[in-house]
């Protein structure tokens, strides 16, 4: 099958604001969680930048990186979520 590049553009599919997180999250709650539908048929599970309750399914979201929660020693890990598209 190879490679398929993926798009960095999809839709929320479903979304819900998180109040408690584990405790490497608990700086970055609340925070909104969703399933995002990419073009190529794939759904992703990912964090969405954005305050909490904006967020409806359909919206349109693009890629980003940044911080989703911190190392057993405190460090920001930084990986991929969406934010909407302006």
């Amino acid at each position: 099958m190879g490679i398929i590049r993926l798009s960095r553009r999809g839709k929320v599919y479903s979304a819900t604001d998180v109040y408690i997180g584990q405790p490497t999250m608990r700086e970055y709650v609340p925070l909104v969680m969703a399933y995002v539908d990419l073009p190529e048929g794939i759904r992703v599970f990912a964090q969405l930048e954005g305050e909490i309750g904006s967020f409806k399914c359909g919206d349109e979201v693009e890629l980003i990186a940044g911080p989703i929660r911190n190392n057993r020693d405190g460090n920001p890990i930084i990986s991929y979520k969406f934010k909407k598209v302006s």
